[in-house]
């Protein structure tokens, strides 16, 4: 590695000893302090104790017994007192530590373990000189010098001196470059490696990392710190297999597990997972900043201010100046819309570094959660005044403007983002898209209220409906809401995936379909995926006025709920239909008190999870439409723009306090859910297998634990340890419907149909029925080939849940097969109305009512079908079938041309030209009308589809 060129360092947190050996003068051992992390599962001493049995329990994360074997070792002298000072610290005892190396205090590897220590206290200066000593020490190992040259030049960064921390870290490159480090060295090389990291230099880092991981196992501080690196480059994946490598070996190292939990939230928002992990931590390390401060952006998010700022303080009180949890203050404040509280706690943290940029990236990530894109950018704007060489202010920067419509600007921030950092992935795609994608393949089409994007080849078809929706909708929340939204609005369509995820987070993948920043509404177009567009751009659109009215300030749950409300108001099949995940959600206590409804979505385990909370949220609202009026829901968001936290904005719009609310939705969900009650709902939680396990083991006589153990064991493929725990419980509890459920799906696991429906039999004996019950006799009557049996079943589980799709859709598919068209047009009229996304049955149905003779009732499905198949050529022709019929021909003609637009079969191509040819006649346009003909007796027969995209 030749490290040719660095950009000026970054500012970074508190400073950690990474020293290899441990050699100082012999000295006595401090009496043993209690000891936070549990004991009961360490492994005895070995009968010989060694200073290498006490380091190998150590790398091991065997605190407890690294201590006692350290400890028994008070005769080896110093080489001991380092190693259980170094224990000491891993575990939070920072005092204990300082007291391990008393007799120590001139030697420079004590000096750089207690350097760590003074700088978590805050008490930076003292930690820098003990480092400037042992810099000067004619004593000290090259190990211990290079340590504290990497250490010193890191606190330089945190206190503002870049010159002279440069210039130390430099001096860890130049050695490499130099050749003074051996091949061998791994915990050298991983130290340039964090050198250069510092430096702003991330491919040298990489490379410095590789090298050091090629000589033998990394010590755990070079692993997290390549862990870090990776995160700061926006590679979790990568970030998330450094962290597993070091906890196979070991399994409770704290500083680990945080990151680990860090990943979690990273990679998809896992809050529980991500609470545990940090929970196991802070067991072995109390003391952890880092796991106090992701505890605290977890409340942060859940816009629980009081235990957020618990948290924090719970951190500060042992490292009062960790700039990151400093920041976090900083945060709460500002979602604490406590403006002079905001300024007090940045003024404070950019005292102790006035560089320190990553205060404004820390707090713009709260501000990004809760929709305050255009303080994102000034919060950013600051960030690159304060730091200049911040790449990742500027990237942020970049991406919060072009998300505000400014794309020239925001263009131009993330150019300077990726000419001070090439390696950031996001800010790489994000220009690889507007050079190579946007600029080639996109056309832009300014109005007055909005501004579209559109891919070229969509353009027609989709200026063709979209416009004129989105207007309708503009002028009903005009009128709801009696507010206007800033003029435009950007609406932007895009093809591929590919393309919508790069726009929307820096990365290829996203699961979403669309998604609005506050001024702009970004969706995928139906080129290459059938969804609803015209329910998804009425939602993103509602998102627009419930954002700017309130100031950016309306909960998550309100708007998502609110926006839902918008779409059932506009067409009664724009619904979701999950009554049964709510009701079983209620059942089991999963749903939150309205106060904390926004952790439905924060704390969800799936995207069912989070299309329950969705769901939650626009029951809530709807109730609260259906009760107080759209001009009340409006004054909310009024509200919540002042500043008025959510239960004054209830009180003062409403005349409800949340409490009041909360029992008023339960009771309006026990009597939209009626239908559900004494039908058997099926346990469909439980914990992972371990964790099962050991609950069960600890009250093995507790039936909701076994019944957990059960169904863990059924999804881990554990089916001998399902059967056993199933039976235990039915000794217990001989008609335990949960046990004979789990009976049946371990038969269905092992693919015995046959067992299945014995099972599912002896289920139904014991009296449990209802709509799960019923769809799973189907299932398995299908596996069997007892056709009659799962209509029976399908026609049951419909009886049982009218609402639900899956019977409607079954039955519907097989009276079609049958040729029964009335039976077909009955189920598919009822199916249409619950799944607004559905094409398939849309078309089928719109088919079979043409041929029963029933234009209007085609028309009507027509108009629906348009929103959720834009760009399907056969909606098109069915639905100027039917207007033709009812004399539309205006209309007809509109139809019959936008079905010329869509992709679509050649002979179906043939047959609309042909239409068109007929029709044209008919209005008095003979040379259009020969033109059409002529087209198409020009298309080649047996030709692959065709159409613009």
């Amino acid at each position: 590695m030749r490290v040719s060129k660095l950009l000026s360092p970054a500012l970074l947190g508190a400073l950690v000893c990474a020293s290899s050996s441990c050699s100082p003068a012999a000295g006595g051992l401090p009496a043993s302090g209690p000891s936070p992390f549990s004991t009961a599962r360490e492994p005895a001493a070995p009968a010989v104790v060694s200073l290498q049995s006490a380091e190998t329990a150590f790398r091991k994360s065997q605190y407890a017994l690294a201590e006692r074997q350290y400890r028994h070792l008070v005769a080896a002298g110093a080489p001991a007192d380092v190693g259980l000072a170094r224990v000491l610290v891993a575990t939070g005892r920072g005092k204990l530590a300082e007291s391990a190396l008393a007799a120590h205090g001139k030697h420079p590897e004590a000096q750089l373990i207690l350097a760590g220590v003074l700088s978590r206290r805050g008490q930076i200066d003292e930690a820098a000189s003990l480092l400037e000593a042992v810099v000067a020490s004619e004593t000290a190992t090259p190990d211990a010098l290079r340590s504290a040259r990497l250490g010193l030049g890191e606190l330089e960064l945190l206190r503002g001196h870049r010159h002279s921390g440069q210039k130390l870290l430099m001096t860890l490159v130049d050695e490499f470059n130099d050749d003074q480090l051996k091949d061998s060295d791994a915990l050298g090389l991983a130290r340039v490696g964090r050198a250069a990291f510092l430096l702003k230099s991330p491919e040298d880092a990489n490379d410095a990392f590789n090298r050091a991981e090629l000589v033998s196992d990394a010590p755990a501080r070079v692993l997290l710190w390549r862990a870090e690196l990776f995160l700061d480059k926006h590679d979790p994946g990568h970030a998330e297999e450094v962290v597993n490598d070091l906890l196979k070996r070991a399994p409770e190292h704290p500083e680990a597990l945080v990151y680990l939990a860090q990943i979690r939230l990273i990679q998809a928002l896992r809050f529980d997972q991500a609470e545990a992990l940090v929970s196991r931590a802070l067991s072995t390390n109390p003391k952890l900043a880092r796991g106090h401060l992701v505890l605290a952006g977890l409340a942060l998010r859940d816009l629980d201010i009081n235990k957020a700022d618990a948290h924090a303080d719970d951190g500060l009180r042992w490292e009062p100046k960790n700039l990151e949890l400093l920041s976090m203050k900083a945060a709460i404040r500002f979602l604490a819309d406590d403006p002079e509280g905001f300024e007090v706690a940045k003024a404070h943290v950019l005292m102790l570094s006035p560089n320190y940029s990553r205060l404004f990236q820390i707090v713009g990530e709260y501000a990004e959660w809760e929709h305050r894109y255009e303080k994102i950018v000034e919060l950013m704007r600051e960030a690159v005044f304060v730091d200049s060489t911040d790449a990742h202010a500027y990237a942020k920067l970049g991406v919060n403007l072009i998300r505000s419509g400014a794309e020239a600007d925001g263009l131009r921030a993330l150019g300077r983002a990726f000419s001070r950092d090439p390696f950031n992935t996001r800010v790489f795609n994000t220009l690889n898209l507007y050079e190579k994608v946007i600029a080639k393949e996109y056309e832009s089409v300014a109005g007055r209220r909005f501004h579209f994007r559109y891919h070229r080849k969509e353009r027609a078809i989709l200026e063709r409906y979209v416009p004129k929706m989105l207007n309708q909708a503009f002028d009903r929340f005009v009128e709801r809401y009696n507010f206007r939204p800033k003029n435009p609005t950007y609406i932007e369509l895009y093809a591929k995936r590919e393309s919508f995820a790069v726009r929307t987070s820096g990365l290829p993948h996203t699961a979403i379909q669309g998604v609005c920043f506050g001024r702009t509404v970004a969706s995928m177009s139906p080129a290459t995926e059938t969804f609803n567009l015209g329910m998804t751009l009425w939602h993103e659109l509602a998102h627009v006025f419930h954002i700017q009215q309130s100031l950016h300030h309306v909960p998550r749950w309100f708007t998502e709920g609110l926006a839902e409300y918008e779409t059932i108001i506009a067409r009664p099949e724009w619904r979701r239909e999950l009554d049964l995940p709510l009701y079983r959600a209620l059942l089991q206590g999963r749903v939150p008190h309205l106060r904390d409804l926004n952790r439905a979505f924060t704390h969800a385990d799936d995207m069912a999870d989070v299309a329950t909370a969705y769901y939650t949220a626009s029951v809530v609202v709807k109730m609260l439409g259906e009760s107080h009026g759209p001009k009340k829901l409006s004054r909310m968001m009024t509200l919540w723009g002042q500043g008025l936290p959510t239960a004054e904005v209830c009180q003062q719009a409403l005349g409800q306090s949340l409490d009041q609310i909360d029992t008023q939705f339960r009771a309006y969900m026990r009597e939209r859910t009626k239908r559900f009650e004494g039908q058997f709902v099926p346990l469909d939680r439980a914990p992972e297998l371990k964790v099962a396990k050991a609950a069960s083991q600890a009250s093995p006589q507790d039936k909701k634990l076994l019944r957990a153990l059960a169904l863990a064991a059924v999804r881990a493929t554990k089916l001998t340890l399902a059967e056993l725990t199933a039976s235990k419980l039915l000794k217990l509890a001989p008609r335990d419907p949960d046990a004979l459920w789990i009976r049946v799906l371990i038969q269905v696991r092992e693919k015995n149909a046959k067992q299945a429906g014995v099972e599912l039999e002896k289920l139904l004996a014991s009296g449990a029925d209802g709509f799960l019950v019923q769809m799973m006799r189907a299932e398995i009557a299908q596996q069997r080939k007892q056709q009659s049996v799962a209509v029976l079943a399908w026609r049951s589980a419909h009886i049982f849940d009218p609402l639900a799709e899956r019977p409607l859709r079954s039955l519907a598919q097989l009276a079609t097969a049958k040729k029964d068209k009335t039976e077909a047009i009955s189920l598919l009229s009822k199916l249409v109305k619950i799944d607004q996304s559905d094409a398939v049955s849309y078309r089928t149905l719109m088919a079979l009512l043409l041929e029963a003779k029933r234009p209007q009732e085609a028309a009507s499905l027509g108009e629906a079908a348009v929103y959720l198949d834009m760009e399907g050529m056969s909606t098109h022709r069915l639905y100027g079938t039917a207007l033709e019929s009812l004399g539309r021909r205006r209309e007809a003609l509109f139809e019959w041309e936008s079905a010329l637009l869509c992709r679509g079969d050649v002979a179906e191509k043939a047959e609309v030209h042909r239409l068109l040819a007929k029709l044209l006649s008919q209005l008095g346009r003979p040379q259009d009308a020969a033109k059409q003909l002529k087209a198409a007796e020009s298309l080649p027969q047996g030709a692959a589809p065709i159409g613009p995209i």
